[in-house]
Formats: C-alpha cells, structure tokens, sequence
C-alpha cells in the first residue's frame, strides 16, 4: 500500500513521479477510487480498465490529444518487483497484513499516517500466506 502519488509511484513502478509516464500516471490517478479492486498488484486487469478511463477523460477534458492519448493506452506497463522476483510480480501476497497494519496505525496516529512516511515491518510466512491466498482464489 502507497499513500500519496509520490509514494505510489515509487511502490509501482520504482521511480520518481517526475519520472513516470502518461500511462502510469493515469493508472496512479485511477487506484484511489477503489484501491483494493484496481490494485495493478492484485489485479492488473481492473487496474488497465481505470487506467483506459482515466486516460479516456483526459482526452475528452482536452488535457491529451488523440496522438496522446494512442500512445498511452499502447503503453505497456511494468511493475516494480520484489528483490528476487521475476519482473513485474511480487514475492507474496500480503494485501490483508497490510490492510491490517493500515487500521492499527491509524486508530492511533489518525491521518498522520498518510502524510508521516511510516515504515511499517511485518513478518509474514510467504508459503503460508500463498496458500491462503491460492485457496481464496480458488474458492475454498
């Protein structure tokens, strides 16, 4: 989880929000919306339908022009990975433990939480929580 766009841009994609793209930003701009379903970690297909709409809204508010607009949706896009990942994926799925240590910081550090730069460590049993993911998926 990244709060902020600068955060954001660095958890995804590994650089400065100087740095990122049209395309990127626009997947950016779509997560907060709904930020468990449009994950691009989690589910990079919801997360390239935001990114097309975003992208879409641009164009027609007249901030992209069609050339722009082409171009960002052709667009590939490549995650950050996990140290020892192959590119574009991550070691584990830990969205339920982050989740989790979201709500206990913010019960005490209230909305501080979002604009502090906390780092938050957790120690998470990457097999078990594979298969627990793997099981949700498949619908226990």
């Amino acid at each position: 989880r990244a709060y902020g766009f600068a955060a954001a841009s660095r958890t995804y994609f590994g650089k400065p929000l100087s740095e990122i793209t049209t395309a990127e930003a626009a997947m950016l701009a779509g997560i907060p919306q709904a930020p468990s379903r449009v994950n691009p970690i989690s589910n990079m297909t919801r997360a390239k339908a935001r990114q097309s709409y975003v992208l879409s809204r641009m164009r027609t508010l007249g901030y992209l022009t069609d050339a722009e607009y082409q171009e960002a949706l052709a667009q590939p896009i490549v995650l950050k990975s996990a140290p020892g990942t192959p590119t574009g994926s991550y070691a584990v799925h830990g969205e339920y433990v982050a989740e989790l240590a979201r709500q206990l910081l913010y019960n005490v550090y209230q909305d501080n939480v979002y604009s502090r730069g906390f780092n938050i460590y957790t120690t998470i049993h990457s097999k078990d929580q594979e298969a627990a993911h793997r099981a949700v998926r498949e619908g226990i």
